[in-house]
């Protein structure tokens, strides 16, 4: 029988649930201080999980049945999982009765939470403070490294917040995610108000915690200060958060405030010291996360640099030109940057915008007189960005691709995106040459012939592009248009006086790789023009 009473954890079926009279007699007549035989139940403890009843557990204690037999676990399990038949007044009246009545206040359910944490959790200080004042553990934690501080930091409780930190309470305790509580307390604010927000955060300052805590990404809690905590911000640095410290990443709570266009946070940063000048571990400095011009705007005001450099040595403008920020370069270039810096690349904010498309940008890069002459570390100039209308991968392996066959799906695949000529026709009327080579001696005229850009090829030989030109391998834009089967590009060449002879340094001619790849009308229209050449010569 003792063997079977030590069996705290085992459930009894509903069937042996027994009314709280019945209890009553039952322990009058037969208990042996802790069991209850007659009705087959094994201990006083399993009859008040069945029962999940307070004049039962109050019956119990009053006839002598000592408080642990009521434990083992059993009660957590109903504190914890039995709540349809235990009601919430039910539920704090059974905790008060046991805790006045000798349960360890530091038991654990199955899950291993402690009681005060669930005490915490229910929000009612008196049963903490009834709890603690038992010698229940202020700093007890649960199976995902919570204190009951921690808790009442998640639920943003104030008053048990107020009454755990008087108790003595770690104000900086880490909460299960590997933040502080006082990390915790700003940011996302869960469905709470922000001033309750706030005050969690007065207090946990008020009582010693530390604003400059990191956890494992290296992040503060002014780094979590989400837009509408502008005073937030401004009661952290008052407690010694430093503004200027950085995450893992280099980056400040600045730079994380102007990426989420928070003005006031910006604001408050800036006017409690914070460096806009502060690089992150990729070089980048807050101006270069901005994204509207009033958030760029009060940086530049507060002597953030306009032609500050990052790793690959782009400059702000750099960054917002390749994200058609026009109002953001616009407000750069009236606060000193330079129009044309170039980063390792040798690349130029004008050819930034023409490669992403961005035609605001260009048009205002144009207006100012930018160097349409631009060729940048891998042989492609801005003519060549005009033509490739498609990702930065592409355009920075252009040169690989153009001569391998094996890509002819890839250039059929992004030909489609050509959609206009304008900005080609922009730059070629501010100056750039129609005839500049790349890498390989590849021109724009060779280029559009490629990937079969009908309105590019047009443009460039009027204006002034040669289709006698070779590159370095022999091929002149014919030969591309027939190796990659361009019928209509053929066509306007031929109707361009191309030349249908040129033999490259493979010793072929354009019309060898029509035939190897049966490409047959290209083949009619070469066959036509070399029996012409020939007869002419005859």
């Amino acid at each position: 029988m003792n063997e079977e009473m030590n069996q705290p954890n085992e459930k009894v079926p509903n069937q042996t649930c027994i009314p709280s009279k019945a209890i009553n007699d039952s322990i009058s007549k037969e208990l042996n201080t802790n069991c209850l035989l007659d009705h087959g139940v094994k201990d006083a403890a399993t009859v008040f999980v069945s029962c999940s009843d307070y004049e039962a557990t109050r019956c119990c204690l009053t006839l002598g049945v000592h408080p642990e037999r009521l434990q083992g676990g059993h009660i957590m399990n109903i504190l914890s999982e039995d709540t349809q038949t235990t009601t919430v007044v039910d539920w704090k009246l059974i905790v008060r009765l046991l805790l006045e009545a000798g349960v360890d206040p530091n038991i654990c359910d199955l899950t291993g939470t402690p009681l005060i944490s669930l005490l915490v959790s229910t929000g009612d200080v008196s049963l903490v403070r009834l709890a603690l004042a038992k010698g229940a553990n202020i700093e007890a934690v649960r199976p995902n490294g919570d204190t009951p501080l921690a808790m009442a930091v998640h639920c943003r409780d104030v008053t048990c917040i107020d009454f755990l930190l008087n108790k003595g309470a770690n104000p900086n305790c880490i909460t299960g995610n590997g933040n502080s509580a006082l990390k915790w307390s700003v940011g996302r604010a869960n469905g709470f108000t922000l001033l309750r927000s706030q005050t969690c955060v007065e207090l946990l300052l008020k009582y010693g915690a530390d604003p400059n805590y990191k956890n494992q990404m290296g992040m503060t809690p002014l780094m979590s200060v989400s837009r509408r905590e502008a005073n937030t911000a401004r009661m952290l640095i008052a407690a010694g958060a430093d503004p200027n410290i950085t995450d893992n990443q280099g980056e400040t709570a600045l730079m994380k405030a102007v990426e989420t266009c928070a003005h006031q946070v910006v604001l408050t940063l800036l006017e409690c010291g914070s460096n806009p000048n502060v690089k992150s571990s990729i070089g980048a400095s807050a101006a270069m996360y901005a994204k509207s011009e009033e958030v760029l705007k009060m940086l530049l005001e507060n002597g953030a640099d306009p032609n500050i450099k990052d790793n690959e040595e782009n400059v702000p403008i750099h960054h917002h030109a390749k994200r058609n920020q026009y109002s953001l370069c616009k407000l750069l270039l009236e606060y000193g940057s330079n129009i044309d810096p170039r980063n390792k690349a040798g690349e130029t904010p004008l050819q930034l915008s023409v490669r992403t498309r961005s035609i605001n940008c260009i048009n205002l890069f144009l207006d100012l007189n930018s160097d349409v002459t631009t060729v940048n570390k891998k042989g492609i100039s801005v003519l060549h960005d005009a033509i490739i209308s498609w990702d930065y991968f592409s355009t920075i392996n252009i040169f690989s691709k153009i001569n391998s066959l094996a890509e002819m799906e890839d250039f059929n695949r992004y030909s489609q995106y050509n959609e206009s000529t304008t900005t080609l026709k922009s730059l070629l009327l501010k100056g750039a040459d129609p005839n500049c080579t790349g890498e390989g001696g590849v021109t724009p005229l060779m280029l559009a012939s490629a990937i079969c850009d009908l309105n590019a090829v047009d443009c460039l030989i009027k204006s002034g592009a040669s289709v006698h030109t070779a590159d370095h391998q022999g091929l002149i834009p014919l030969s591309y248009a027939c190796k990659w089967g361009r019928t209509e590009i053929v066509r306007l060449l031929l109707n361009r006086d191309s030349p249908v002879n040129v033999i490259d340094k493979e010793g072929n001619l354009p019309i060898f790789y029509a035939a190897q790849f049966k490409f047959e009308e290209i083949l009619s229209m070469l066959m036509v023009e070399l029996a012409f050449y020939f007869h002419s010569y005859m």
